[in-house]
């Protein structure tokens, strides 16, 4: 039996995870138990879409504040932040929300399945997807978190506070080391893989057995295991086709359809209150039959402007867009400015038929990622494979309208370069840019576009891979709850005075 009686807190505190009530203080049934797994498949929703992405984009060099930001994510653009913001303490909560509500799962599910031997297969998939959302949950965590995973002193960098169990009374936890946070990880993976039975499908909306291959990926990719990443990008096979025109390629994002989405989370008409836009990147102020203008927070910087082929990338005009800024340069008038425009919004989940609400069912695993990180792979392996790593990558560009590199790039750094840019290209908004720049070391200077109505600072100012506000700091608020991490904050963040 799993029992919901667990007290609420405005904290998430690792001893009092936030109530989990789905319609009965106790779930005993097949029935109790998707109540359960729906919610956790709607709060894991949150920490992939909206502002949990667009923060961690903001900080890196991917776009520029305008003056029309309101100073929504001002303070992560501008590295002004304080460890006492509460952007900082409503993302850890919702990380650790996920981890509760699947610890709750876990909890005595297998006496669900005793009980109700019939459904004993789905029960075992929902356990199956309990513990791949927890080690999501656990790995998003680390990458905002955490520094970048390296094996010769994962031992001794901190991790984050790792709690397997539903119990409001248990101890406290402090900082687990990136080499015990990644072994749960991957044991959690395991024990998934063991589990869900659910066999792979195109656009799918809850977990299957090729979203473990792809996870694989993202975790190995992290801990610079090459070949295990190309294994698990291997496993996928052929079931997700790269998208070959621009119409098909819009479609992935106006009605949430491709051939290469491999998991994105449900989202329907009903689920928008509980749902993150995509607001601050493309935000029109006219209609969509007319002239429009637009009031966008952020717009892309110069040099990401400058990688893409304006005339044959498809993703010119659908990613990235040439339209009218709603706000006044130095010289008074409206400026044309490059814009993002990826998140424009399903049409299916529209209000009003001549409206964007920029709504989208949140992208986790996607074929062209996949692609990205095995030709990653292929490059940095200890035996590195150039002319698999370019194969790889060029297999993405042609899907892409784009003809092959010439000369073909073969060494480390030109194979290198040429993958971080297609990345940039191609998940530019999607939250990566800001582990991407942790894990290949780099330093970054931003650049803007000319004559743009810019925010008050920051534009022009050099980001490195190790600097210690790279890192967001541990709530605060969460070293009140939990003592065990005093003494644990990030480098360069202040902890409360003991």
């Amino acid at each position: 039996m799993l029992s919901g009686a667990v007290a609420g807190m405005n904290s998430c505190s690792l001893d009092y995870p936030p109530k989990v009530k789905m319609g009965s203080e106790n779930v005993e049934t097949p029935t109790d138990a998707a109540a359960v797994r729906s919610s956790m498949y709607r709060y894991a929703r949150l920490l992939f879409s909206g502002q949990a992405n667009y923060w961690a984009d903001y900080q890196a060099d991917l776009v520029n504040e305008t003056n029309y930001s309101g100073n929504r994510g001002g303070f992560f653009y501008r590295w002004t932040n304080t460890e006492k913001n509460l952007d900082f303490v409503t993302d850890w909560e919702a990380h650790y929300q996920v981890i509760s509500k699947a610890n709750f799962m876990l909890t005595n599910i297998d006496d669900i399945i005793a009980s109700y031997p019939a459904n004993a297969a789905a029960l075992k998939n929902y356990k199956g997807e309990a513990l791949l959302l927890r080690a999501m949950a656990y790995r998003h965590l680390a990458l905002r978190y955490c520094k970048d995973y390296e094996p010769a002193s994962a031992a001794t960098d901190y991790g984050v506070p790792v709690k397997l169990d539903f119990d409001p009374v248990s101890p406290s936890t402090g900082r687990e080391n990136m080499q015990a946070l990644y072994k749960q990880i991957t044991d959690d993976i395991a024990a998934a893989e063991a589990l869900i039975t659910t066999a792979g499908s195109q656009n799918a909306v809850y977990l299957t057995r090729d979203c473990v291959n792809a996870f694989k990926a993202q975790v190995y990719l992290d801990m610079h295991n090459y070949d295990g990443v190309i294994a698990a990008v291997n496993a996928l096979g052929s079931t997700y086709p790269l998208i070959a025109s621009k119409s098909n390629l819009e479609a992935m994002w106006l009605s949430d359809t491709s051939t290469e989405t491999i998991f994105q989370f449900q989202l329907t008409s009903l689920d928008l209150a509980a749902a993150m836009q995509s607001t601050d990147y493309y935000q029109l102020t006219g209609t969509l039959d007319g002239v429009t203008t637009t009031t966008a927070g952020y717009i892309p910087e110069q040099w990401v402007v400058d990688l893409y082929d304006r005339d044959n990338d498809y993703r010119w005009g659908l990613y990235l867009y040439d339209g009218w800024l709603g706000a006044t340069n130095e010289a008074g008038s409206v400026v044309r400015a490059i814009q993002l425009r990826k998140f424009f919004g399903n049409t299916d989940l529209r209000v009003s038929s001549t409206s964007p609400n920029y709504y989208n069912k949140p992208k986790v695993f996607r074929m062209a990622e996949m692609l990205l990180s095995k030709a990653e792979a292929q490059a940095l392996k200890s035996a590195p494979d150039y002319v698999g790593a370019m194969t790889t990558l060029e297999e993405l560009r042609a899907s892409r309208g784009l003809a092959p590199i010439t000369p073909v790039p073969a060494t480390q750094d030109a194979v290198m370069k040429a993958i971080r840019d297609e990345r940039v290209r191609e998940m530019i908004g999607e939250g990566g840019r800001l582990p991407d720049i942790k894990r290949w070391k780099l330093t970054v200077t931003r650049d803007s576009q000319s004559d743009m109505p810019l925010g008050p600072g920051g534009h022009t100012m050099t980001i490195k891979w190790d600097d210690d506000k790279i890192l967001w700091p541990i709530p605060q608020s969460e070293f009140g709850v939990n003592p065990a991490i005093s003494g644990q904050q990030n480098p360069g963040w202040a902890a409360p005075a003991e």
